[in-house]
């Protein structure tokens, strides 16, 4: 039996979601799907889990660290795809920003100027635009 899912998102112009919402308008509709239900899986399976209170407490916990894991190694590949120095891939600490209040873009966390003059340029090796080596996201972990 297939599950279903609609939702009906209406961000207000300027704000991250609606940034994120004509992102995803912009995708196939089966890309989109897809992304969609691969970040689901990976921010919230732990907090489904635990809401339906079936599993054992260890297996939770192998959840969860599964989870933080994908989340961890997407963010890595993120970094990558925007060319991100490693210096700036770190979690930013009291980070106010919400993007669900109506938070606007231009009160996001700014990043010093002093930190991106001093990070040399990424080297690409793979002779596809937009993605990686092995041996690139390696680097990483």
């Amino acid at each position: 039996m297939r599950k279903s899912l609609s939702l009906r998102l209406q961000p207000y112009e300027g704000t991250p979601l609606a940034v994120v919402v004509d992102y995803l308008n912009s995708l196939s509709k089966e890309e989109a799907n897809n992304k969609v239900g691969e970040l689901l899986v990976m921010t919230l399976l732990p907090y489904a889990l635990f809401d339906e209170g079936k599993l054992p407490r260890e297996r939770l916990r192998s959840t969860f660290l599964a989870s933080r894991d994908l989340m961890e190694k997407h963010l890595g590949i993120m970094a990558l795809t925007l060319e991100i120095e490693e210096s700036l891939f770190v979690p930013v600490a009291n980070q106010t920003f919400s993007p669900n209040n109506g938070d606007k873009l231009d009160k996001l966390p700014a990043t010093s100027e002093s930190t991106s003059e001093s990070v040399e340029e990424p080297i690409h090796t793979s002779l596809i635009p937009g993605k990686v080596t092995a041996g690139e996201i390696g680097n990483i972990f």
